[in-house]
């Protein structure tokens, strides 16, 4: 017979603090705080999305503390859009202890309270069938709390690309024309015999869709 006995870590520490609450571009993510002395910590950020924007570790000083450079924000792109990050650092040695701050990352820090969040959603219009070598019409709208936004189709939908039925992906960078401020289209000829998947993706004033 064996016995398993969990016994409660009475000298459990982890505080987490950071030097701001909101950052513009080119600031830098200082993190501080306390653990337990020469305590190994791993730090993860993570995007608006919930993906890992970055990953560090750290090993804590002789009486526990720490104060670490995480990040220099960079200017707002689809890897790194405006929006609300959160900062965790976690414990190896304490049964997986961890702290967690949300920080915001907007075009300036003159803010008091959380800045606006901007919304930008996006509408795909294609056809649901389509014969190989024959061009079909795919149309995008971009709207932002309603209205119509948008800009130079090769910045706002840059990054849209097609996934094939073999897996490949082709980019539609330069491919996008403008109808009207908010309205595009691209004309797209499929290759392959099977699903086309059209990734859209729409990026404005720092916000992805």
């Amino acid at each position: 017979m064996l016995l398993v006995i969990q016994i409660p870590n009475s000298y459990a520490d982890l505080d987490l603090s950071t030097n701001s609450k909101v950052y513009a571009p080119s600031h830098n993510l200082q993190i501080y705080g306390t653990g337990l002395p020469e305590e190994n910590l791993i730090l993860r950020l993570f995007s608006p999305d919930e993906t890992i924007a970055k990953f560090d570790q750290l090993t804590t000083n002789p009486d526990g503390s720490f104060n670490y450079s995480l990040l220099t924000w960079p200017q707002p792109s689809t890897n790194f859009p405006y929006g609300t990050y959160t900062v965790e650092v976690l414990s190896t040695e304490q049964n997986g202890l961890s702290q967690k701050i949300d920080v915001q990352f907007s075009s300036t820090t003159d803010l008091l309270d959380v800045p606006v969040q901007r919304i930008v959603n996006t509408l795909v219009f294609a056809p649901e069938v389509a014969a190989i070598n024959q061009p079909i019409r795919v149309f995008v709208q971009t709207t932002s709390d309603g209205l119509l936004i948008g800009n130079e189709p090769t910045k706002l939908l840059g990054t849209t690309h097609v996934h094939l039925p073999s897996g490949m992906s082709v980019t539609l960078t330069n491919s996008f024309k403008t109808l009207h401020q908010g309205l595009y289209y691209v004309d797209y000829t499929p290759i392959e015999e099977g699903t086309h998947v059209f990734h859209v993706v729409a990026f404005s004033q720092g916000t992805t869709s």
